[in-house]
């Protein structure tokens, strides 16, 4: 897959809107065992901000991505099989 370059203000928003997840769920709060941001929040802050700075693009838009993903099947779940 190609991803087209993003520009700046949006790779700082990204990283602003992770910053804050790596806090904890907005979804559950807390620190669930599953999440890919499970190691980083156990992090100091300047830590957590470390690690994110380092973030590639792909890695942003792909934690951004997942963390859509999981918030929107955790507040509607699956319809059932039929």
């Amino acid at each position: 897959m190609i991803m087209i370059p993003m520009s700046e203000q949006q790779r700082t928003v990204l990283r602003d809107d992770l910053l804050r997840l790596t806090e904890q769920c907005p979804v559950e709060g807390g620190n669930p065992v599953d999440c890919p941001l499970f190691d980083v929040r156990q992090l100091a802050p300047a830590k957590r901000r470390h690690w994110v700075e380092a973030l590639t693009q792909d890695e942003l838009a792909y934690l951004n991505a997942y963390h859509c993903v999981c918030a929107q099947l955790k507040i509607e779940p699956p319809l059932p099989h039929v």
